[in-house]
């Protein structure tokens, strides 16, 4: 029985009659889809259903606010960070390290970290004891020792930089608070705070729920942790916790250092009998070793296609993509065997000719050049432009005679005049779309979407599941240009064509196209975040490499480990425990577990396998494993010596490229 299924029996089994009344909260959608197949299941006649909400929702909706775009709140900040510091400095240079403010911001608020603590400049570290009374004497340690590193060498160019901007810091993150406020619009950390500042002068209308049941978390802010301590003082709250014996008992493991607090501190109901030794139960555990990223996907293919596979529900099975961009390999490498397929992640739409179209587009425009007041655009790109599919359905003309012309010729160079002067006149409105100069930021977005909505609105001669795809990928990103284009314009400076490019991508390459599908059916396919809570009797984990799985711990912050450590934020630590939880939890109910690895070598080392495939082999838990390598077989064709019949036919043949000799 899964994690969900236990839960769900409790609950119907206590509260049949008043679950209409209790809140239900997971960390996230899709666990409560599994659930609420699970509590339909256990009865056998309509009830009304309780209430679902992730906590993020649940976070929100007792904020009273609403979360503003990532891309708006630097705007905001960079005007704050420019009035705090009095430094006339362009919003290209604030950008890249904007965000590691707005993130550390978002840190501070998530832990409660006094931010005029954190920030202070410390003159004297003899203050430390009365400054930081509340904190524990380990943290008092560790702030110090960062302080006195930094005083060792304060000619140091960097060091001085940041002493001089660190104690700013703190009365920019009161100014950017206040103002946005204001407005009603915030980031998610300060939506966290202001729900927890609240809890003290709310009454029971504040959390209107019979129960607010918590079920399948593991790492906890401090935001969340006090919700959760306040629902439970009123006894408002229930505790599910999804965790396995094994590591909760050894100490020394990583998976278990958030629960083995969490357990301490926020018990489940005394009478919950929850499965709690699956890791020690029989299981088939098997690691493969594939020399290339997309042969991983072949090798799941030859598994899921086993004849000994087709009996089991493929509900029960889930492909688990920790690289979210082996997603169109699996989908090109599923056996016919399998009717239906659930993806959970949605499809990148970087690796869609949307995605493509943006960057061939925004590479004619950060390419071309100005010389005598004539706009220059490159031949590659040109080409490129021309070739793409999206743009060949938008245009009348055939560009084979142009871009055969500019080989002839050799043009490397072409001005925009020489262009819309070799276009046929039906095409001449579209092409000088196309070849348009932008400026800045805000005309290159327009132009950006202005050809895109060329796209979409050009009619499909037939409706197939393929051209119905396209114009998906191409609605998701006009929306997305659409809705930066209303952000540049209220900006109130200009940003140039190259970091507005920059912001895009990075924007651009979290955007999934969702697949439509039923949820409950087929054969799953998830990313890691989407497993939690989650069970199955079989899973398939590709790309088990370190530094995909776990990621790498790489933190951006300005705030430096010790002062991080010191006040409680989040390091390194935790997110190795976070997705050693992930891991193990997944093995905890699963009977069969296939672990796919790139074992080719690179020089970057990216092909070194995880550490969690080193972890099984010496954890005597989990023998024997099972462990295949794979090579593919490379055939070199047998050469065969090249033989002619020497006649007069071949003679003839040979002597029309021979020179008579002259005579004498």
């Amino acid at each position: 029985m899964s994690f969900l299924e236990e839960v769900a029996s409790y609950l119907y089994g206590h509260y049949e009659d008043s679950l209409e009344n209790f809140c239900l909260v997971f960390p996230n959608k899709r666990a409560g889809l599994f659930f609420s197949k699970y509590l339909a299941g256990k009865s056998q006649k309509p009830i009304w259903a309780p209430d679902f909400r992730s906590i993020n929702e649940l976070m929100l909706e007792k904020s009273g606010w609403q979360i503003a775009d990532d891309l708006s709140l630097l705007f905001t900040l960079y005007g704050i960070y420019c009035k705090h510091t009095g430094e006339v400095i362009s919003f290209e240079e604030f950008y890249s390290w904007g965000e590691v403010i707005l993130s550390d911001f978002d840190d501070l608020d998530k832990y409660m970290v006094h931010a005029g603590d954190l920030y202070r400049n410390l003159s004297d570290l003899k203050q430390m004891d009365e400054m930081f009374d509340y904190l524990t004497r380990e943290q008092k340690n560790l702030i110090s020792s960062f302080w006195a590193q930094f005083q060792d060498d304060p000619k140091y160019k960097i060091k001085a930089k940041f002493s001089s901007v660190w104690p700013k810091l703190s009365l920019m993150y009161e100014d950017f608070r206040k103002n946005l406020s204001d407005t009603g619009c915030v980031y998610e950390g300060m939506a966290y705070r202001q729900c927890i500042q609240d809890l003290a002068g709310t009454g029971p209308e504040a959390f209107p729920a019979g129960k607010y049941i918590f079920i399948g978390f593991n790492a906890l802010n401090a935001c969340e942790i006090e919700l959760f301590k306040y629902l439970k003082g009123k006894n408002k709250a229930l505790f599910f916790w999804d965790y396995d014996d094994y590591y909760i008992q050894n100490l020394w493991h990583e998976a278990g250092f958030f629960m083995r607090d969490n357990l301490k501190r926020f018990p489940m109901p005394s009478d919950f009998r929850a499965r709690t030794q699956g890791l020690s139960e029989a299981k088939t555990i098997r690691i493969h070793a594939v020399p290339s990223e997309t042969g991983q996907t072949r090798v799941m293919n030859e598994m899921l296609s086993d004849p000994g596979n087709q009996e089991k529900d493929p509900v029960q099975t889930a492909v688990i993509l920790p690289d979210e961009q082996v997603l169109l390999p699996v989908l090109q490498n599923l056996p016919d065997t399998i009717p239906e397929v659930n993806i959970s992640m949605g499809y990148p739409l970087s690796s869609s000719p949307a995605g493509s179209l943006f960057e061939k587009l925004s590479l004619l425009q950060r390419k071309r050049v100005v010389r005598n007041a004539k706009i220059f655009f490159r031949h590659q790109e040109l080409i490129d432009i021309f070739n793409h599919p999206y743009i060949k359905t938008i245009t009348n003309f055939y560009p084979d005679p142009l871009t055969e012309k500019i080989r002839l010729q050799n043009q490397i160079w072409l001005t925009r005049d020489e262009i819309i002067g070799q276009t046929d006149p039906d095409s001449l409105e579209i092409m000088s779309i196309l070849v348009r100069e932008c400026t800045d930021g805000f005309s290159y977005v327009g132009w950006l979407s202005e050809i895109c909505s060329l796209c979409l609105d050009t009619p499909e001669e037939e409706s197939s599941p393929e051209s119905i795809c396209h114009r998906e990928y191409l609605y998701v990103l006009l929306t997305a240009l659409k809705r930066f284009e209303q952000i540049f314009s209220t900006a109130g400076f200009a940003v140039n064509i190259e970091t507005c490019w920059k912001i895009l991508r990075k924007n651009l390459k979290g955007l999934r196209v969702p697949f439509k599908g039923e949820p409950l059916n087929g054969l799953q396919i998830m990313g890691i975040l989407e497993t939690r809570a989650i069970d199955f009797d079989r899973i398939i984990i590709l790309s088990m490499n370190e530094g995909i799985f776990p990621r790498a711990a790489v933190m951006a912050s300005f705030i430096p480990y010790s002062l991080r450590k010191g006040f409680g934020l989040t390091t390194y630590e935790h997110q190795d425990a976070m997705f050693a939880y992930y891991f193990y939890r997944l093995l905890q109910r699963a009977s069969e577990v296939d672990l796919i690895y790139n074992s080719a070598s690179n020089e970057e080392g990216q092909s070194e396998k995880s550490r969690y495939l080193s972890q099984l082999q010496y954890e005597n838990i989990f023998q024997p494993l099972i462990e295949n390598k794979y090579a593919f077989e490379i055939n070199i064709p047998e050469r065969i010596a090249p033989s002619y019949t020497h006649n007069e036919n071949t003679r003839s043949r040979l002597l029309r490229f021979c020179t008579p000799l002259a005579e004498g």
